[in-house]
């Protein structure tokens, strides 16, 4: 596929439609666990060991849920796996705050863009289609939706957004998570490639999120997807789509969501009181990265405050919202974003299943299988099976 052009700059107004109000009420919340009596004692703790059809070794998973949150916690060193990627980055990579917008693009396919076809590396789905649908602001949006090669039709559906700090990332860079979530979830998967920054920052990718939604459930036939069962999810910069997605459907006509699946999600562009202390001193996505992020994604930086642009802190009332699982990661630079918005969510009377990875890292659901020089962390996998099994869950599979 030929990689989109972002050259165009429209888009740049602040200018809010009727469904994306701002809210800028200051946060009233409490995010210090003892003070709200979210217990920290671990709710389950588990080391997954290799099986006949496993590959990824043992990893140690932290699963708590509301009523019991347990606080994520760092494993002393990462995974070896991991170290040996964080090794080989320190060498061949640079840090995206030293990096153009053009730059950082390049570097970022060339980090995840898979060099092996999915038939090697086991990830082929029973079908993939690209369509482009109607966008909010006489756009297209380009999705790609994949088909799982098990079950019957109408099955189920995630609406998926890449990660990428709104600036990077597209269909390519993120085809193997979709298949692997596809296969996983035993779901038809929509990947969505929503407007990119600087060329059109918020709320560009917010709107294109909600209308790539709302496509799937007024079109759910013509994909083979049951409108009845749709859930959104995404990593990253895609976990904060999802969130302000699931909040503006919230109030809407259509059906219910099954689901929000927040794969280490940013939870706020303010000034945030959410440290993360990742004990390593390495290039890969670090506090200078997410300042670089939002200084594109924004347009000024007032907009911080909106509540889709920072839903942790400004979002005033997540009641009413479909149940949730979140992810985090020991060695993710929004470990604590994640844990507090999955806190504000069970206070919110949402039911959330959390899960922290000690000794992963951000962005590893896109590290299964990387191109050379990069090691694979096949820890990947486990991460997948346990959000496949959520979502069939979710979907009553």
């Amino acid at each position: 596929m030929t990689e989109e052009d972002h050259s165009d700059a429209e888009g740049r107004s602040l200018e809010l439609p009727d469904h994306i109000e701002t809210q800028l009420s200051r946060r009233s919340f409490v995010t210090d666990a003892a003070a709200v009596g979210i217990g920290l004692s671990t709710v389950g703790v588990g080391t997954a060991a290799a099986g006949d059809d496993d590959d990824y070794g043992d990893v140690v998973v932290e699963e708590s849920s509301c009523g019991d949150l347990t606080e994520p916690s760092v494993a002393d060193e990462p995974a070896p796996e991991v170290q040996a990627f964080l090794d080989t980055f320190a060498e061949e990579g640079a840090p995206i705050n030293t990096l153009s917008t053009a730059e950082a693009r390049t570097a970022y396919q060339g980090l995840f863009v898979e060099d092996v076809d999915p038939a090697e590396a086991g990830n082929e789905v029973g079908s993939v289609q690209n369509l482009e649908v109607p966008g909010p602001d006489d756009n297209q949006i380009p999705i790609r939706v994949y088909t799982p090669e098990e079950g019957s039709a109408p099955y189920p559906a995630l609406v998926y957004f890449h990660g990428g700090g709104w600036v990077l990332g597209d269909l390519d860079t993120h085809d193997s998570v979709a298949r692997s979530l596809t296969n996983s979830s035993n779901a038809v998967v929509v990947s969505v490639d929503y407007r990119l920054a600087p060329e059109h920052p918020f709320p560009a990718a917010v709107r294109d999120a909600r209308a790539a939604t709302e496509w799937v459930f007024h079109n759910a036939d013509s994909i083979d997807v049951d409108r009845d069962r749709v859930a959104v999810g995404g990593e990253s910069a895609g976990g904060n789509l999802a969130t302000v997605t699931a909040l503006q459907l919230r109030d809407s006509d259509l059906p219910e969501l099954a689901h929000q699946l927040l794969v280490y999600p940013v939870g706020t562009l303010s000034d945030p009181p959410y440290p993360t202390d990742r004990g390593l001193e390495n290039p890969y996505l670090v506090p200078a990265d997410a300042a670089w992020f939002g200084q594109r994604y924004l347009p000024f930086p007032e907009a911080a405050t909106n509540a889709y642009a920072s839903p942790l802190d400004f979002a005033c009332d997540l009641s009413g919202l479909p149940d949730a699982t979140v992810l985090a990661t020991g060695y993710g630079l929004w470990r604590d974003q994640s844990f507090a918005y999955a806190q504000r969510l069970c206070d919110a009377g949402v039911d959330v299943t959390f899960y922290n990875y000690p000794a992963l890292l951000h962005d590893v659901l896109n590290m299964e299988i990387l191109p050379d020089p990069y090691p694979d962390v096949p820890q990947a996998e486990r991460v997948f099976d346990d959000i496949g099994s959520e979502l069939q869950d979710a979907f009553g599979e």
